[in-house]
């Protein structure tokens, strides 16, 4: 479980990802990024710390089998996006 915070909300998301463009359950403690990521899937996130609540939400999960997350962005989308940010950062455009 992560707590709220830079290291909770902007490291560990990408794994969310991973796992969610393979088709896996998850389960994910309630930080800014991951409340966003799973905004169709709130029944897969759990308060921060709240141990009772992590251990049912994994049970459930693990009953689910391969789940639809739907059409998730690939690389080229976030190469992009990446990209444009960086110019706009950088003050110029691409």
């Amino acid at each position: 479980m992560s707590t709220p915070g830079a290291f909770g909300d902007y490291s560990y998301p990408i794994k969310l990802y991973e796992a969610m463009a393979c088709g896996r359950p998850v389960v994910a403690s309630r930080t800014a990024s991951t409340a966003w990521v799973l905004r169709d899937f709130p029944d897969r996130l759990v308060p921060p710390g709240d141990a009772p609540a992590l251990a049912g939400a994994l049970v459930s999960a693990a009953t689910l089998g391969a789940v639809d997350y739907g059409v998730m962005p690939g690389w080229d989308v976030g190469d992009a996006a990446l990209e444009a940010a960086m110019w706009r950062i950088a003050g110029q455009s691409g």
